[in-house]
């Protein structure tokens, strides 16, 4: 077992969970091998950041939370930076406390969510963390995907009003986070909350209709509908699997209520693109999450009778 000169604990190459911080380790799948394993470290929290495999040695007591989260640029990790920082801060007020974040491989999702709780708690620049992780995880890799750095770019801004300019991995873009207002990023944040919280879909409905409006005042801006616009829903729509009920309601309504706000011509090309995208992915739909494409016939019903009234 390695101790670093951080406090890193443990052995990446070799197979066990590594300590980055205080109360808390990272690890990928197969470094976990046993709950006895992970009793021994003192891991009582077990975080699950991956949407491809089931929580680990379920029949044990471990404290779990699940972020169901895919390693691509569509996904979105930051409407979660805050529930697991408090999570550890929780654990470092109790007595014996520790968390473990995994995912696949230990090296992006997890990575970004234990990074963005040392940022929060222990006041570290992006940079700073980076290179401490990367000392406890040794010779594991920490190398958040370009879209996720953004998102941490983004809440070292907030954070500090300054943000860590350098690059920081090999596919780091360098984006930064001082940018105009993004309605993309919003739809993508809002798909993410609404598939982590699927029991709270119709509480999302008044944000997807604020997002509508926004979507519609681009269109009457620059008349790219179908380039800017629908080919954005329909890239999140493929993005968020069809077996993600609460996405898929939640980008229905943004479909709906955007017809709404664009009259007549905008409601029949919203309408031409989701019966387009319906027939491509029907099979899927229904193979996957028979209610969700039940709820997108309603939504097409809605839709339909929407731009008979506008007629």
């Amino acid at each position: 077992m390695r101790t670093g000169q951080d406090g890193g604990i443990g052995d990446g190459a070799k197979g066990t969970p590594t300590r980055v911080a205080a109360n808390l380790w990272l690890a990928g799948l197969d470094q976990l091998r046993s709950a006895s394993q992970l009793e021994q470290l003192g891991i009582t929290h077990i975080v699950n950041a991956t949407r491809e495999h089931a929580d680990v040695f379920p029949d044990e007591g471990f404290v779990r939370v699940r972020i169901a989260a895919s390693d691509n640029a569509q996904e979105r990790l930051s409407p979660h930076f805050e529930r697991i920082a408090e999570l550890i801060r929780q654990a470092r007020g109790a007595k014996g406390a520790q968390v473990l974040i995994h995912c696949h491989e230990g090296i992006s999702r997890s990575a970004t969510l234990a990074l963005a709780a040392v940022l929060i708690l222990d006041g570290k620049g992006l940079s700073e963390a980076i290179e401490q992780m990367r000392r406890c995880r040794a010779p594991v890799e920490v190398e958040p995907n370009p879209s996720f750095l953004h998102e941490l770019r983004q809440l070292e801004l907030r954070l500090f009003g300054r943000f860590s300019a350098n690059k920081l991995t090999r596919l780091d873009d360098c984006r930064s986070p001082i940018a105009e207002h993004s309605v993309r990023e919003d739809i993508a944040r809002l798909l993410a909350r609404a598939a982590s919280e699927p029991t709270a879909v119709e509480g999302f409905y008044p944000e997807a209709d604020r997002v509508a409006l926004q979507l519609a005042s681009s269109f009457e801006r620059d008349q790219t509908f179908e380039k800017d616009v629908l080919c954005m829903l329909e890239q999140y729509a493929v993005g968020f699997r069809p077996q993600h009920e609460a996405a898929v309601k939640v980008l229905l309504h943004i479909l709906l209520s955007l017809s709404k706000e664009l009259g007549c011509g905008g409601a029949a090309l919203v309408l031409g693109r989701l019966q387009q995208w319906l027939r491509v992915n029907q099979l899927e739909l229904r193979m996957d999450a028979p209610q969700a494409l039940k709820h997108a016939d309603a939504i097409m019903q809605a839709l339909a009778a929407e731009t008979d009234k506008m007629k």
